[in-house]
């Protein structure tokens, strides 16, 4: 009897790919992993939707699936299940609905909550043809995993399992470790800072039952912030420690850093009382994040003529962030 051959094997993956498809570690499936060293910022894999269509996942309910499989190796039973697991939202939306793609190479990437490559989030036409870049150097034999959900830099493990469907064993999942217990603590802290920052709470309607609880306890600075009164000061060491924690957490990559790093120049730079101006502009001057928020730490809760300011900033950065 001739020997079977996995359906992921006649999958067409181009010859130049530094990637091999093969089995990952039990219960995950098969996975992608490294033929070569694989350095920061190169492209992985720019793939071609198969097919778009215009409504969300969760929409579909007439789309033939059942050749497709979950990341567990199991067949799915669950259409909604199936888009969800097998595409990525690309270009813009046609008459405000989203548009989703189906892409099965892409899809064969696992996901990591410490993951070693990206998939950009870029809200125009080009993202017809999303590319996968690795976020770090990847060595020869190891799996490339990226993270499928954008909310997980604020969630915590039981939140983010939840979420999944299946338990992740990444670093910052592994139970009962050192690493996962201040993973919890920092993403918790990070989910916090988000909310002093933008006023709103972005892991919130990702998280069943999380508007169930305020992540910031304190009534009087929640209405602070819900008024945006918090000084422009504060605000710059909110997004500093951000970055600080986001590096610690290993989830700090160069998209992360173009997406923040706009937000931060223009807050050092909109100070006005000379001292404020001072120690933002040696924070700023410095080359780590640490040694950034060392020094901006001496700005905390300082009041600035650009207070008054400070609420037009927000949303202009909230703004420029969603178009990212």
């Amino acid at each position: 009897m001739p020997p079977q051959h996995h359906p992921y094997e006649s999958l067409p993956v181009p010859n130049d790919a530094p990637f091999a498809l093969k089995p990952s570690a039990p219960g995950h499936g098969w996975g992608a992993f490294a033929t070569q060293r694989i350095a920061r910022g190169s492209v992985i894999l720019q793939e071609k939707a198969l097919f778009a269509i215009a409504k969300h996942h969760d929409d579909t309910t007439e789309l033939d699936f059942l050749s497709l499989r979950d990341h567990t190796g199991a067949p799915f039973t669950n259409i909604a299940k199936a888009f969800a697991e097998n595409s990525f939202s690309i270009g813009a939306p046609e008459a405000g609905k989203p548009r989703h793609g189906f892409f099965p190479l892409l899809s064969r990437f696992n996901h990591s909550c410490i993951p070693n490559a990206a998939v950009p989030i870029v809200k125009d036409a080009s993202r017809d043809t999303p590319a996968l870049y690795a976020t770090r150097d990847i060595t020869a034999g190891e799996e490339i995993t990226f993270c499928c959900d954008p909310h997980f830099e604020s969630q915590t493990a039981r939140e983010r399992h939840e979420a999944l469907g299946f338990a992740c064993d990444c670093p910052a999942c592994r139970p009962g470790t050192t690493f996962q217990r201040a993973s919890d603590l920092r993403r918790r802290l990070i989910r916090g800072l988000q909310f002093m920052v933008s006023g709103e709470d972005p892991a919130a309607a990702a998280v069943p039952g999380s508007d169930q609880f305020y992540v910031i306890a304190d009534p009087a600075i929640r209405k602070e912030v819900a008024e945006l009164r918090t000084p422009l000061s504060s605000q710059l060491v909110h997004n500093l420690l951000t970055v600080c924690l986001m590096e610690a957490e290993g989830i700090l990559d160069d998209f992360e850093v173009g997406r923040l790093q706009p937000g931060i120049t223009a807050m050092a730079t909109m100070l006005r009382r000379p001292k404020n101006a001072s120690i933002a502009k040696r924070a700023m001057a410095q080359s780590t994040p640490s040694e950034r928020l060392r020094v901006a730490f001496g700005l905390y809760g300082r009041a600035d003529e650009a207070d008054q300011e400070t609420p037009y900033m927000l949303y202009a950065m909230q703004a420029a962030s969603f178009s990212c």
